[in-house]
C-alpha cells in the first residue's frame, strides 16, 4: 500500500539570499517520517519552480509542515501558508522551528495556522500524521501547540534523544545547491547567555548525538559524495570536551584529509592545553566561529556571557600558531551598553582587522535582537520594553534593525547606521561590487564616516536602509500577487 504523503516546507530567509545552508532540520523530519510516510521536501530556497511544486505534491497530504525563524522569514512563511489554505483548506498547517517554538500564541493567532510543534519535531510529526490520519484527537500528542474551543492549548513534553533517525535525509537534497555541508553532533548549551534561544527552545540543556552515528554521517557523505569540508553546526561543539575529542580523533585517524569549522566559546579556547589544541590543528579544524560579542566586560557580564576580553586575545594568538580562521561575532545595542562601550567594541574590530590579517574574519555583525520570552534587562536604564504581539510584528525583528524601544530614535537610527557603514567598509554587501556610481560613493563615504565614527546626521544612509526595506515590501507584495493568480 502507498505511503500518504507529508510535504515539508522551507521559504526565503531574507532578501539577495547568498547560496545557502541546507535545511538541516526539515532533513532530520524527513528521516524520522519515512519508515511509515512519504516526506516530500521542498526548499522555496533553491527550487526552479517551489510554487508548481507546492501545488502538485499538496494532494492528498496528511498535513503542510512550515519551518520557519524570526525576522522576514515569517512573511514569507505566512504567505505561504495562505497559499496552502486556499488551495487546499482542509489540510491542516504545521509551523515549527525555533519562532514558533518560542511564540505558539503569536503563530496561532493566524488562522492559516492551525498547529505548532514545539522544540524537536521528530517524534512529534510522527505523532502528529498518525494522529490526523486517524482521529485527530490532538490532546494525545506531547510538544504541539493548538486552537480549541477559541482556546489555545499548549501540551510541553520532555526534551528527545538524539539517537534516531541515525542522520538526516540527504538523498532529498541536491548537495550542489547548498554553500556548505552541515552536519550536527549536540544540540543546546548550558551557559545561558541572557539573549540566546537555547535558554527556551533547548531549555539550557545539552544533548549529545552518538559519535558513531556523527561518523557514520561523515563516512556516508565523503564516500557517497565526495565531501572534503564538513561545517559543524552545533551552538556549543566543545561543551563536553570528551564528545569532541572522540569526533576529532575519527577524523585523524581517518586519513581522509576532510576539514571542518565549528563554534567554540573564547573561555573553552583560552582553557584548552597543548594536546587538545594539536588534536584541533590535526583534525582538520580549519574556522572556528567565537562570539566575543562585545569588548567591555562590563557588558558581557550584564548579559551572563560568562566570558572576558582578555580570552580574545588568547584564541587570537592560538589561531594565529595553529593557522585557524577565527570568526569573530560581535553584537551591538546590548541593554545598557553606552556610546563609549559602542566605540570600543568597533575600535576592538579594527584592531583585530589590523592585527591579524590572515587568521580573523569579522562578519557583518548584528543588533542585539529581542526574542519571544527573553525579555531584556533593564535595571539601571529609564527605558521599557513590550514584546510585540503579532507576527507581522515579530517579522521586523533582524539583526540588522534596531527594535530598541527603550532607546530614542537618533540612538536606534545610530545602530542601524553602524551596521550598514561597516558592510560598505568590508565590503560585504551586494551593493559595492554592483559598481553603480551611487555605491560607489556610499562606498567612500562609508569609509571617512567608519574612520571618524561619525554615525549621526547621515541622511545618505537612511536613503540604504529605506532601499533596502523598500525592496522588501516590493518583494513581499510581489509574492502575494504571484499567490492571489495561483489556481
Amino acid at each position: 500500500m502507498q505511503k500518504k504523503k507529508v510535504l515539508l516546507i522551507y521559504t526565503n530567509v531574507r532578501l539577495r539570499n547568498q547560496k545557502p545552508r541546507p535545511p538541516l532540520g526539515l532533513m532530520y523530519l524527513a528521516a524520522a517520517l519515512r519508515p511509515k510516510y512519504t516526506p516530500v521536501l521542498l526548499d522555496m530556497r533553491v527550487e526552479a519552480e517551489p510554487e508548481k511544486k507546492l501545488k502538485s505534491e499538496l494532494n492528498e497530504c496528511i498535513y503542510v509542515g512550515i519551518s520557519t525563524i524570526i525576522g522576514q522569514q515569517l512573511n514569507f512563511s505566512m504567505e505561504v501558508a495562505r497559499l496552502v489554505r486556499r488551495l487546499s483548506p482542509q489540510t491542516p498547517i504545521v509551523f515549527g522551528g525555533t519562532f514558533p517554538t518560542m511564540a505558539p500564541e503569536v503563530i496561532l493567532q493566524e488562522s492559516c495556522v492551525d498547529i505548532v510543534s514545539l522544540g524537536d519535531g521528530e517524534d512529534t510529526l510522527v505523532e502528529l500524521a498518525e494522529v490526523l490520519n486517524g482521529d485527530r484527537d490532538l490532546s494525545r500528542v506531547e510538544n504541539i501547540a493548538y486552537r480549541k474551543d477559541r482556546e489555545i492549548c499548549i501540551r510541553y513534553g520532555s526534551l528527545r534523544s538524539l539517537d534516531s533517525p541515525v542522520m538526516p535525509a540527504w538523498d532529498l537534497v541536491n548537495i550542489s545547491n547548498y554553500r556548505e555541508v552541515n552536519v550536527l553532533t549536540s544540540k543546546g548549551c548550558s551557559v545561558g547567555c541572557d539573549f540566546c534561544y537555547n535558554k527556551i527552545f533547548n531549555r539550557r540543556q545539552l544533548r549529545l548525538r552518538d559519535v558513531n552515528n556523527v561518523w557514520e554521517e561523515i563516512t556516508y557523505l565523503h564516500e557517497r559524495h565526495k565531501v572534503s569540508h564538513i561545517a559543524f553546526v552545533d551552538d556549543n561543539f566543545f561543551e563536553n570536551k570528551e564528545h569532541a575529542r572522540r569526533i576529532m580523533e575519527k577524523f585523524r585517524d581517518s586519513g581522509w584529509k576532510i576539514t571542518w569549522e565549528t563554534t567554540c566559546r573564547a573561555d573553552d579556547m583560552a582553557r584548552f592545553d597543548e594536546e587538545y589544541l594539536r588534536l584541533i590543528h590535526d583534525s582538520g579544524c580549519k574556522e572556528l566561529f567565537i562570539g566575543f560579542e562585545s569588548a567591555s566586560d562590563r557588558v558581557l557580564k550584564r548579559v551572563h556571557k560568562r566570558i572576558e576580553q582578555s580570552q580574545m586575545l588568547i584564541c587570537m594568538e592560538r589561531a594565529k600558531i595553529y593557522g585557524w580562521i577565527v570568526r569573530a561575532l560581535f553584537v551591538i545595542g546590548l541593554p545598557g551598553e553606552s556610546r563609549q562601550e559602542l566605540l570600543q567594541t568597533l575600535d576592538t574590530i579594527d584592531f583585530l582587522r589590523r592585527e591579524y590579517p590572515d587568521c580573523v574574519k569579522v562578519p557583518v555583525f548584528g543588533i542585539y535582537t529581542p526574542y519571544p520570552g527573553l525579555l531584556p534587562d533593564l535595571s539601571g536604564t529609564d527605558g521599557t520594553y513590550m514584546e510585540p504581539q503579532r507576527a507581522e510584528e515579530w517579522a521586523e525583528y533582524h539583526h540588522d534593525q534596531a527594535n530598541h524601544q527603550w532607546l530614542t530614535s537618533a540612538q536606534r537610527t545610530c545602530l542601524e547606521n553602524v551596521i550598514w557603514i561597516y558592510r560598505y567598509v568590508s565590503k560585504r554587501t551586494k551593493y559595492v561590487h554592483e559598481r553603480r556610481l551611487t555605491d560607489r560613493l556610499l562606498y567612500y563615504d562609508a569609509v571617512f564616516r567608519w574612520r571618524w565614527r561619525i554615525f549621526s546626521c547621515a541622511p545618505e544612509w537612511g536613503f540604504v536602509r529605506k532601499r533596502e526595506r523598500w525592496t522588501y515590501r516590493r518583494t513581499l507584495d510581489e509574492i502575494r500577487e504571484e499567490y492571489e493568480k495561483i489556481k
